[in-house]
């Protein structure tokens, strides 16, 4: 079975179901029995729904309770239900929902907490999801079962998976908690709470019969957790297995070339003669690569991370390794060696617990676990400009800066790396800065229009609205400008933020109207041509 990240990414960032229809299905006070919506089926998919065997296709949309998903071998689904919970639905899966109830919500744009009080029951019987909730409220449950164990999940990303052996549980991000359970149901110990990077097995264990002695204490002990066995019987319980039952294991990687506007070129490690590079492209570590002088490259080194290597730009692949756990994705790291030009990189802030990702220049190493920068080389010198959160920049002797969202360091050729200062400042003191600000931004608009890396919904709305309103702030007289282009980025059907458009162009231009008040009026009316439907 494929990884459990790759899982996540290629099919949990989908669609999130729009809820403005849900939520006129009933009265205010009254319960609402909730909905999913298939935002997207791969090969043989079937639901049991109301009696009926159908095929599931994208598009569809049912009444959740009751309603069984299947997948064949080789089969994946995503549903996505009312309440924002977005399901990645792994080849040979069976997933009954036996409850999803949701009260009455009104229509709202947030796509980041729940609209409403919720309580979902899911079986599954036997392969693997991952869920990805948006922040639940607190009078919501959510609950998982399995053969082994009943996980209650407070969100935001979790694997789930179980066969006839065990059940895995790992936490990406948020909270849950793993309660074992015996072949009868019930539960047999004290549940175990998993935090963001944390995992756990759960399995049944048999003990092996020895003596009547022996036999009896085992059987007293089952009792005292909830299993009362027979005398004479095998005293069979279920006990989470260590976090360290499988050994990490660090492999190298492959970054991938996923859009490619112009001619490029790379060396491969040992080769003596160059490629030309195409869409698809694999590239292990040690590979140098260069793009023409009208060339934009988007090379995914890691999974969640998009590098968008300018025109005229040379870089090296110095290191890229993943550190695996069974189908756990542990760490993920990668060093790009920026040789002269531009990388704008976007990094998926949901992945910052297993990310260690860096740009290195000729004065030091760029390094962040989740936003976006952009790194120059060039001979006037060299500079790190944060358009999204903070970067850690480290010089070869030693000194670290903290670059913040809206701030640039900049080396002087020959010289050394100054104090960060605001990207504002740097556009006054160097007018061409402008021009940087723009391509970082014209990156990331790419990044989230064309969905490059899978980014979820609200990993992409959080990266884009925080490199505009950094780029409006820096630029104020062109805010309108910014507000047409990010607008129509949100809002673009292949977007990454489509399921909700209306929520998605508010936010953006949110961001930009708090970054340059004074031109509020220009940004909204900007907004309304950029997305005219809205």
């Amino acid at each position: 079975m494929k990884s459990a990240l790759h899982a996540c990414t290629v099919g949990l960032f989908a669609v999130l179901f729009t809820l403005s229809s849900a939520g006129k299905l009933t009265r205010p006070g009254a319960g609402l029995i909730g909905k999913f919506y298939a935002s997207g089926v791969k090969g043989d998919v079937t639901v049991i729904s109301d009696g009926r065997i159908l095929s599931l296709k994208k598009g569809d949309s049912y009444l959740a309770r009751g309603d069984t998903i299947e997948t064949a071998k080789g089969a994946t689904a995503t549903i996505v239900y009312s309440n924002g919970t977005a399901v990645f639905i792994d080849e040979d899966t069976r997933f009954i929902v036996e409850k999803f109830d949701q009260e009455f919500f009104a229509p709202n744009n947030n796509l980041r907490v729940e609209p409403s009080n919720s309580s979902t029951v899911v079986k599954l019987v036997h392969g693997r999801v991952v869920i990805s909730t948006p922040r639940l409220l607190s009078g919501t449950t959510m609950f998982y079962q399995t053969p082994h164990a009943a996980i209650s999940i407070r969100g935001e990303k979790v694997l789930i998976e179980t066969n006839e052996k065990q059940t895995h549980v790992a936490m990406i991000t948020g909270n849950a908690t793993v309660n074992p359970r015996d072949t009868d149901g019930n539960f047999v110990s004290l549940g175990k709470r998993l935090t963001t990077g944390q995992e756990a097995y759960v399995k049944f264990t048999i003990a092996a019969k020895t003596s009547e002695a022996d036999e009896t204490a085992k059987s007293t002990a089952a009792t005292e957790t909830g299993n009362a066995s027979k005398p004479g019987s095998l005293a069979i319980g279920a006990q989470l297995a260590p976090d360290s039952t499988i050994a990490p294991v660090t492999k190298d990687g492959e970054a991938i070339v996923v859009r490619l506007s112009g001619p490029a070129r790379a060396t491969l490690p040992k080769a003596t003669h160059e490629i030309e590079l195409k869409e698809g492209t694999k590239l292990p570590p040690g590979t140098l690569i260069e793009t023409g002088k009208e060339t934009d490259l988007y090379l995914q080194p890691l999974t969640g991370v998009i590098a968008d290597l300018r025109p005229s730009t040379t870089i090296q692949l110095e290191r890229i390794s993943v550190t695996m756990a069974g189908d756990v994705v542990k760490r993920q790291s990668a060093l790009l060696d920026l040789k002269a030009g531009t990388v704008v990189s976007t990094i998926d802030p949901a992945l910052r617990a297993i990310n260690d990702y860096g740009v290195r220049t000729p004065k030091g190493i760029a390094k962040a676990g989740g936003t976006s920068f952009t790194a120059s080389v060039s001979e006037d010198g060299y500079s790190i400009a944060t358009t999204a959160d903070t970067v850690s920049f480290v010089t070869p002797a030693g000194t670290a800066y903290t670059i913040n969202a809206g701030q640039v360091t900049i080396t002087p050729a020959g010289g050394d790396p100054q104090p960060p200062i605001a990207l504002s400042a740097a556009v006054a003191a160097n007018p061409a800065f402008a021009t940087d600000i723009r391509g970082a931004l014209n990156s990331v608009t790419t990044v989230v229009q064309s969905n490059l890396g899978g980014l979820s919904p609200d990993s992409a709305l959080d990266l884009v609205s925080k490199v505009a309103s950094t780029a409006a702030a820096a630029l104020p007289s062109q805010a309108a400008d910014l507000s047409t282009q990010v607008v129509a980025a949100v809002t673009a059907p292949s977007a990454a933020t489509s399921s909700n458009v209306a929520a998605a162009a508010q936010a953006v231009t949110n961001a930009i109207v708090a970054a340059a008040p004074g031109q509020a009026s220009q940004v909204a009316a900007a907004a309304v041509v950029a997305a005219p439907s809205l």
